[in-house]
C-alpha cells in the first residue's frame, strides 16, 4: 500500500468520525425530542378523550341519578297510598326516560371507552332496560314486595354512580383527587333519598318493622360518617362553603331531628315487629324537598365546573405540548445545523491540510533533495 492511499484511508477515516460526531449527538435529541413530544401529547388527547367521556356520559348520568332518585321517592309515595293522584308519578317517568334516553344515546362512546369503564356504563344500560318491569309493580305489585321494587331503583342508581367514580379516575392526580369528595357527595345524596323512601313508605302505616327500621339506621349512620369522614373534610372553595350552608340550614337540621326521634323509638317501643313513627310527615316532606333541590344543584354546579377545569387542563396540557415541541424542534436543528457547518470546517481545514501535506511530499521535498 502506497503512502498516498494510507493518507487516504486516514483522512477517510477522520472524516467519517467527525461526521458521527456530529450526527450521534443530532440522532440522540431528536430521539428525545420525539418521544418527549409524542409523550405530552398523548397525555393531552387522552386527557381531553376523558373529560368528552365524562361530559357525554358522566354528566347525563348523573341527571339519569337525581330522576332516579326523584321517581323511587314518587314510587314510594305511591305504593304507601295507591289512592292518590298519579299526575306527579307521570311526569317524572317521563322526565326519567328523557335522562336515561340521553345516556343510552352514548351507546358509541361507552364502546370506545376503556373496559373498566365500559363494564360500567354497560352495567347502567343493562339495568336501565328492566325500568318498565319494575315500574309495573309499582303499579300493579304481583310478583315482587314494595320494598324490592325501591332497591330495584337503588341498583341502578348505584351502578351510575360506580361508574361516575371509574370516570373521575383520570391520568390527572390533581383533577381525580377534586372528583372524590364529588362521588361521596353523590353517594351522600343517595343515602339520604334511601332514608326518604325508606320512611316515606312507612308513613301512612305510621311504623316500621324491625328490617326496615335496621336498614334505616345503617342508611343513616353511614351517611353522617360519610358526611363528617368524606364530605366536609376534603371539599374546598366554594363546594366546601355550598356544603356547610346546606348543613347549617333549618332544613337539615329537621332532617337529623326527625332521623334521631326514628332511631330513638325502637327503645321506646313496645314490641320490635311495630316499630312507631313520630308525627313528623309533613316537616319531613317539607324539608326534603328543600334539600333534595339543593343538593341536585350543587352536585349538577360542581360536575360541570369539575369538567370546565378537566377541559382547560387538557386545553393547557396540548398547548404546552405544542410549544415545548416547537421549542425543542427549534433547538435541535440549531443543534444539528451548528454541529454540521463545525464538521464542514473541519473536513475543509484537513483536506488543505492533506493537499499542502502531499504537495511538500511529492513536489517540494523531491526539488529540494534533487
Amino acid at each position: 500500500m502506497s503512502r498516498r492511499t494510507g493518507a487516504r484511508r486516514r483522512l477517510g477515516s477522520i472524516r467519517l468520525s467527525l461526521v458521527l460526531l456530529a450526527l450521534v449527538p443530532g440522532v440522540t435529541l431528536a430521539a428525545m425530542w420525539g418521544v418527549t413530544t409524542i409523550q405530552m401529547f398523548s397525555e393531552g388527547l387522552r386527557l381531553r378523550d376523558q373529560t368528552e367521556l365524562s361530559r357525554s356520559t358522566g354528566a347525563m348520568g348523573t341527571d339519569a341519578t337525581l330522576a332516579l332518585q326523584r321517581e323511587r321517592s314518587l314510587s314510594a309515595a305511591w305504593l304507601a297510598s295507591p289512592r292518590g293522584s298519579r299526575a306527579a308519578l307521570d311526569a317524572q317517568r317521563e322526565e326519567t326516560d328523557r335522562a336515561v334516553a340521553k345516556l343510552v344515546g352514548q351507546a358509541d362512546a361507552i364502546e370506545k371507552a376503556p373496559s373498566r369503564i365500559s363494564d360500567r356504563l354497560y352495567s347502567v344500560l343493562g339495568s336501565v332496560g328492566s325500568l318498565e318491569y319494575y315500574r309495573d309493580q309499582v303499579d300493579n305489585p304481583t310478583d315482587i314486595t314494595p320494598q324490592q321494587a325501591l332497591d330495584q331503583y337503588s341498583s341502578i342508581i348505584d351502578d351510575q354512580i360506580h361508574a361516575f367514580q371509574e370516570l373521575s379516575q383520570v391520568d390527572d392526580g390533581d383533577l381525580t383527587s377534586q372528583a372524590g369528595p364529588l362521588v361521596a357527595l353523590e353517594h351522600t345524596a343517595e343515602l339520604v333519598s334511601r332514608a326518604d323512601a325508606q320512611l316515606t313508605l312507612a308513613w301512612p302505616s305510621g311504623h316500621l318493622d324491625d328490617a326496615a327500621w335496621t336498614q334505616f339506621a345503617e342508611l343513616v349512620h353511614t351517611r353522617r360518617w360519610l358526611v363528617q369522614d368524606q364530605v366536609v373534610p376534603q371539599l374546598t372553595g366554594e363546594a366546601k362553603a355550598q356544603t356547610e350552608r346546606i348543613m347549617a340550614g333549618p332544613e337539615w337540621r329537621t332532617l337529623q331531628s326527625i332521623e334521631d326521634r326514628v332511631l330513638a323509638a325502637r327503645n321506646s317501643g313496645d314490641g320490635t315487629d311495630r316499630i312507631a313513627l313520630p308525627d313528623s310527615r309533613q316537616r319531613w316532606n317539607a324539608a326534603m324537598d328543600k334539600l333534595s333541590e339543593q343538593y341536585a344543584g350543587l352536585i349538577q354546579q360542581q360536575t360541570t365546573g369539575l369538567l370546565e377545569r378537566s377541559a382547560d387542563k387538557a386545553d393547557a396540557l396540548l398547548l404546552k405540548a405544542a410549544l415545548l415541541s416547537a421549542g425543542g424542534l427549534l433547538a435541535l436543528l440549531v443543534c444539528v445545523g451548528v454541529s454540521w457547518r463545525i464538521t464542514r470546517s473541519l473536513s475543509r481545514r484537513l483536506r488543505g491540510l492533506r493537499r499542502a501535506a502531499v504537495s511538500l511530499a511529492q513536489e517540494r521535498l523531491p526539488d529540494v533533495v534533487a
